[in-house]
């Protein structure tokens, strides 16, 4: 007899590798190998199928809302880093403290409208010369920019005071970032959480304001731009899709890359989830995601935000993926007998 445990006993003799490749017959013997493949019972697969269903839902309704609004930013969220990686989340925010659109003058502690202006003049310029505008259009345009760039000023003169003061806090918080002392004492450090906070809704309106105004800018450029197609009659008007307004160094990969991949990554993850289609790859592709916005507010860390119900849902496509759970009314069922009968031997091949 090979090798075995008999009744819980050990028996000492030869033909163990024998016994790797044959199940024993009796009665009470248990093989030495890797132990029997467990299968779900009915319930635990009722209950695997409704989570990959219900997690799917939920990736596929956020995309799907990310579409339909349009106006999905992870600006925001990832400005408000907090954590070790905070540095490398808050990179992918261009102009993220509002250098750039607010036009602010370190050394002379002002703001100006000249910077956004000279891009949205290098903007017009580059519609004349893509969409070949007459010499009506062109004067519409330059009339168009000068409005919006008076809206500009206006608004940055009115605001003038505030936003100076705005930049004098930014200066005076990262010099506090910069002494290692105040890290160690949790009323410093949190009265630094606060005053990070009163910074980056300062500056949220102002952004805004200055985005919507940039949006309009280039909404009425495309309606200039716009000839009248013959076959819609001379009344209609098909606006032209506008061109990229250029930011200055900004990154290949950056928030608003994200946000324009993010919710068709979203509705694919969320598809194969509800019909069981590559359900491993899609549960780790949406595991990775979750566990990369809970490393945005680091858990522990001062000011972080609460994370639980991504780290949660998370561990959940985990667990989808683990145990394969499209081969359970899903169409994960129909590829994995697929490959099974690829794999089978041939008939007359040797086994």
């Amino acid at each position: 007899m090979s090798q075995i445990v008999h009744n819980g006993r050990y028996t000492g003799e030869p033909g163990f590798s024998w016994l790797l490749q044959k199940r024993s017959n009796f009665e009470g013997d248990i093989p030495l190998t890797v132990a029997k493949t467990r299968q779900l019972g009915t319930l635990a697969i009722v209950a695997l199928v409704a989570l990959r269903i219900g997690v799917g839902w939920h990736f596929f309704s956020e995309g799907s809302a990310k579409l339909q609004t349009g106006d999905f930013s992870s600006e925001g969220f990832l400005s408000t880093a907090r954590g070790p990686l905070a540095g490398f989340y808050q990179g992918l925010v261009w102009d993220q403290d509002g250098v750039i659109r607010l036009g602010y003058d370190q050394a002379k502690r002002t703001v100006s409208e000249k910077p956004t202006a000279e891009r949205w003049n290098d903007y017009r310029a580059r519609v004349v010369k893509r969409y070949k505008l007459n010499q009506s259009q062109r004067q519409a345009a330059e009339r168009a920019m000068k409005r919006r760039v008076g809206q500009l000023r206006w608004y940055l003169e009115t605001n003038n005071e505030d936003i100076s003061r705005y930049f004098r806090q930014l200066e005076r918080w990262r010099a506090q970032q910069q002494d290692s002392s105040r890290r160690d004492v949790s009323t410093l450090r949190g009265q630094s959480e606060s005053l990070a906070q009163e910074i980056a809704s300062s500056r949220r309106g102002w952004l805004a304001t200055i985005e919507k105004l940039e949006a309009d800018y280039q909404a009425d450029l495309a309606k200039i731009a716009t000839p009248p197609p013959p076959e819609f009659g001379s009344g209609t008007a098909v606006a032209a899709k506008p061109l990229k307004m250029k930011h200055p160094g900004r990154r290949f990969y950056d928030s608003r890359a994200v946000d324009r991949v993010l919710p068709y990554f979203d509705i694919l993850v969320g598809v194969c989830l509800v019909v069981g289609l590559f359900t491993s790859t899609a549960a780790i592709a949406g595991a990775c995601f979750l566990f990369s916005v809970v490393l945005t507010q680091f858990p522990g860390a001062v000011g972080a935000a609460p994370v639980y119900y991504q780290a949660v849902e998370a561990l959940g496509l985990c667990v989808l993926a683990a145990l394969r759970a499209g081969q359970y009314a899903g169409l994960d069922f129909f590829t994995y007998c697929l490959w099974r009968r690829a794999k089978r031997p041939k008939q007359g091949e040797a086994k």
